[in-house]
């Protein structure tokens, strides 16, 4: 799959952004996101509906792609680009409701997860943690960017790095072979969150990040 540009996902959790998370969107979608994945697991699926139709209004004028995790009925149903699944998951099932043009990533923690979903047919995945969580400290095993190079290597999908990604991380992921980044905590608790996705927009599209873009 090509990685939308710039190679930046927002995580969107409904749980952790609470009534914040418009204003969030519409920040994130301001200073150059393009790629925001709606995420509630503890949430009703009518919050999770509604929040994804909400994205998808805030994106429209932007071209930015918006992902829902875990629900591929939603996918369908409103229209999404794409469908996250959570470690677990199934990609054929999830895959038969959706339909076969629709893209699919997967959450992994290591290498056996990362190439298990590869040949489940996830289309791209996440990495994490790749450092120390901001919004999940609870986190024992941080994987750091060796891991994150040693499982670029061995998968040729886009592996986008999660977990503790903010200002100044973002460039030694690609660098270490990350097809994207993905963001959370540090914007969802900033009390200037088009502040810090701008940075991090601005950092994954600098001159040494695009001469990263596209490598194995």
């Amino acid at each position: 799959m090509e990685v939308p540009n710039p190679q930046l996902m927002l995580i969107a959790d409904i749980e952790l952004a609470g009534d914040r998370l418009k204003t969030i969107l519409e920040a994130a979608l301001e200073a150059g996101c393009r790629w925001i994945m709606v995420r509630g697991k503890n949430t009703s699926d009518m919050v999770v509906r509604e929040t994804v139709s909400m994205a998808l209004r805030a994106s429209g004028k932007y071209g930015a792609w918006v992902y829902v995790s875990g629900y591929p009925q939603l996918v369908s149903m409103l229209g999404a680009h794409g469908l996250h699944l959570p470690w677990g998951w199934r990609v054929a099932e999830s895959r038969r409701i959706v339909g076969g043009d629709v893209v699919i990533g997967m959450s992994t923690h290591s290498l056996e997860e990362a190439e298990q979903a590869y040949h489940e047919g996830a289309d791209y995945i996440t990495l994490s943690p790749i450092y120390r969580s901001i919004s999940k400290r609870d986190y024992d095993k941080i994987l750091g960017l060796h891991e994150l190079r040693k499982v670029a290597l061995r998968i040729p999908i886009p592996v986008i790095a999660l977990g503790g990604i903010s200002p100044g991380r973002a460039l030694p992921c690609l660098v270490h072979g990350a097809g994207g980044v993905a963001v959370m905590g540090a914007v969802i608790q900033s009390a200037d969150p088009y502040h810090v996705v701008k940075m991090l927009v601005d950092e994954v599209s600098g001159p040494k990040a695009l001469s990263f873009r596209g490598r194995d």
